[in-house]
């Protein structure tokens, strides 16, 4: 049985000082989420503009990602989260490993956006050639 742990490391700002802004991101919030199982670890980084989620909705989000994780083989809970997930969830789960065909179709049909559309589009092309 695998177990998997899903925490933040950190929360550190950036000050917004012109060598910071010259060198580092500033206005923007860098995630880094970790999920340790008994055999890797494996890490994901995020950025957005800082003031684009409350740390509410970023929690949520977490949470979602987590479930997906967990979850990602059971399609009605795929199909749930892809419908209360929002872009930042649907990016996420776009770019995944665990994010087959049949996800991923489900997916297509649920964004907004034109450009994650087309992203999609593509790994579904890929997978359907065998080259994802």
């Amino acid at each position: 049985m695998r177990i998997k742990q899903h925490f933040s490391l950190r929360q550190s700002y950036i000050k917004k000082e012109r060598l910071e802004k010259e060198y580092f991101t500033c206005g923007e919030t860098i995630y880094l989420f970790t999920i340790n199982t008994e055999d890797h670890l494996e890490l994901y980084i995020f950025t957005q503009d800082t003031n684009e989620q409350t740390a509410e909705d970023h929690y949520r989000l977490e949470e979602q990602m987590i479930t997906f994780e967990n979850h990602y083989n059971d399609l009605k809970i795929v199909q749930k989260l892809i419908k209360s997930g929002n872009k930042y969830l649907h990016q996420y789960i776009a770019e995944n490993k665990h994010s087959n065909s049949e996800i991923l179709t489900m997916l297509l049909a649920s964004v907004k956006t034109k450009k994650l559309q087309k992203e999609i589009q593509t790994r579904l092309d890929k997978i359907s050639h065998g080259a994802d």
